[in-house]
């Protein structure tokens, strides 16, 4: 996916281009493997990223858990957090 965020339309340095990149693997049936990118870069030249690796596991047809971490700087420039994310998600 590319985008772009307007957030101050007075300052057309506030304009940021999104990019968000992901690459998955089937490897069974219950199971996938990915890693997800997601960029942003100001007209700054500032790029602020968060990187992050992931298991997804079917519970059901219907249902999967998703496990997942890695370092992001998005909310911070000049230090990098290591996050963890856990989802439940239900297909409708």
């Amino acid at each position: 996916m590319i985008g772009i965020r307007h957030t101050d339309f007075g300052e057309p340095e506030k304009i940021v281009t999104l990019l968000n990149t992901s690459l998955f693997y089937h490897h069974s049936r219950l199971l996938t493997l990915g890693v997800e990118l997601n960029s942003e870069i100001s007209t700054r030249k500032l790029w602020r990223y968060r990187l992050t690796p992931q298991i997804h596991y079917s519970i059901s047809s219907d249902k999967a858990i998703q496990v997942g971490g890695g370092p992001s700087n998005l909310d911070k420039m000049a230090k990098t957090d290591w996050l963890l994310t856990v989802r439940v998600m239900r297909t409708f």
